[in-house]
C-alpha cells in the first residue's frame, strides 16, 4: 500500500518506458508511470542495480536524493554456474542438434533485447564467407514475429538455432559450451547473463549500454555500439577468429566473486539495517 508508514526497500528495476515508449502499450506506460511515481515518493529506499539506474531515477524523480537510491548490483550463483552438474557439450549437441561451436544469446524475445541487430551482423558475415552459428533461448514475446520472421526469410535459417525455453540445467550447460555469450540489449538495469557467463567461464560480446560499461571496472568484455550491425560484425569476426577466450574467461572468473549472492546479500543487510526504524516518506 502506498500510504504505509512502515519503512520499506523497493527494487525499481528500470524506467524503460521513459526511454523506449514504443516498446509499451499506452496502458502499460500509464501503469508503469503511476506505480513508479507513487513508489518514488513513499519508499524509504529504492535499490538500483547499477549507477546508471541510480542516475536515471534521480533525474526523473527530482525529489529523490542519492542516499535513498543506493546501488546494489545483481547477484549471481557463482558456484552453480562454475561447477554444478550440467549436461555436457556433447549431450546438448545431440539433444538440440547444435553445431560444435556457437555463440549463445539467452534472452526473452522482447524488442529491447535487439535480436535483429545480431541477425543483421551474422547475415553480413555470412555474405562475406564467415558462418557463425547462433543459439538463442527465451520465451516468445512482442519481438518474436520480427525476430523469427527475419530468420525464416534469410540465409540464416540453418545457422540460427532457437530453442525457446530450456531446463535450467541445460541453460547452464549452454553457457559453458558456447564460444561466446552475446548480449545486444538496448536497455538494462544490469545484465545478469553477462554475470552468469563470467561465472561459467564464457567470454562476452555485449552492447555498449551504460550498465555494461560499468561492468568494465571488474570484467573484460568485447563491447560494440548498440544497433550498429557492421560494428558488431567486426567484433564478432575478431572474437571468433582470433580472440583470446582463455585470458578473458580467467580474468572474469577471478573478478565475478564480487557479484556473488553472498557479497550482494551483505549489501542488502546493510541497507535493511540503515532503513530500520525510519518512517516512510509520504
Amino acid at each position: 500500500a502506498f500510504d504505509s508508514v512502515r519503512p520499506s526497500v523497493v527494487s525499481m528495476h528500470d524506467i524503460q518506458h521513459v526511454h523506449f515508449p514504443q516498446f509499451f502499450t499506452r496502458s502499460e506506460r500509464r501503469t508503469r508511470r503511476l506505480y513508479r511515481d507513487a513508489t518514488s515518493r513513499v519508499a524509504t529506499a529504492i535499490q538500483s542495480s547499477s549507477a546508471f539506474i541510480q542516475s536515471d531515477l534521480l533525474a526523473r524523480y527530482r525529489h529523490l536524493t542519492p542516499d535513498r537510491v543506493p546501488v546494489i548490483h545483481e547477484g549471481v550463483d557463482v558456484n552453480h554456474f562454475a561447477s554444478a552438474p550440467a549436461p555436457s557439450a556433447e549431450v546438448l549437441r545431440s539433444k538440440y542438434g547444435l553445431p560444435e561451436r556457437f555463440v549463445f544469446y539467452p534472452a526473452q524475445l522482447w524488442p529491447h533485447k535487439n535480436h535483429v541487430t545480431v541477425l543483421d551482423a551474422l547475415d553480413e558475415l555470412a555474405g562475406a564467407g564467415l558462418v557463425i552459428p547462433l543459439v538463442m533461448t527465451g520465451a516468445k514475446y512482442d519481438a518474436a514475429p520480427a525476430v523469427l520472421g527475419r530468420i525464416e526469410r534469410s540465409r540464416l535459417r540453418g545457422q540460427v538455432h532457437y530453442l525457446g525455453l530450456v531446463p535450467f540445467e541445460d541453460l547452464v550447460g549452454l553457457y559453458r559450451s558456447a564460444q561466446y555469450l552475446i548480449n545486444a540489449s538496448l536497455h538494462e538495469s544490469n545484465c545478469l547473463p553477462i554475470l552468469e557467463a563470467a561465472a561459467a567461464g564464457t567470454p562476452v560480446i555485449a552492447s555498449d549500454i551504460p550498465p555494461n560499461k560499468e561492468l568494465l571496472r571488474d570484467l573484460q568484455l568485447n563491447l560494440f555500439p548498440r544497433q550498429d550491425a557492421p560494428a558488431l560484425a567486426r567484433v564478432m569476426r575478431l572474437a571468433w577468429t582470433s580472440g583470446d577466450r582463455a585470458a578473458q574467461a580467467a580474468h572474469n572468473r577471478r573478478s565475478i566473486e564480487g557479484y556473488s549472492w553472498s557479497a550482494v546479500a551483505r549489501k542488502y543487510l546493510e541497507l535493511f539495517s540503515r532503513v530500520a526504524g525510519q518512517r516512510s516518506r509520504n
